[in-house]
């Protein structure tokens, strides 16, 4: 891992939940760390479904290896946030985790589908 490609500025998020006044869960995500990663993309699809057009990106996260990572927190970038879908110790050397991730783009596209 080349430290100086770890350019961009992350939060890892952590759900939180919580009793509300009528004894029902509420779910908070709250940042728990933030750091700096190497973002890249690796693929993007499209699909129309039920006529709704929906967006899939994958990109890949490196940053400085986090043993406590994992798939049940999200990495927001801006105002980008992805899921995580599976973490790994690169070269098993402790000195960097790669996440891979996915953004689920569908809001943005549904507006514009419909304007046109």
């Amino acid at each position: 891992m080349d430290i100086g490609n770890l350019n961009r500025r992350v939060q890892i998020l952590q759900l939180f939940k919580e009793r509300d006044a009528y004894g029902g869960e509420v779910g908070e995500w709250r940042e728990v760390a933030k750091v700096w990663a190497e973002i890249e993309p690796v693929s993007g699809t499209e699909q129309m479904f039920a006529q709704q057009v929906t967006a899939e990106k994958v990109v890949r996260i490196t940053i400085r290896y986090l043993p406590w990572l994992t798939v049940l927190h999200r990495i927001q970038y801006g105002d980008k946030l992805y899921e995580i879908v599976g973490t790994l110790d690169s070269d098993t050397a402790h000195r960097a985790t790669v996440i891979n991730c996915k953004e689920m783009v569908s809001y943005g596209l549904q507006r514009k589908a419909a304007e046109s």
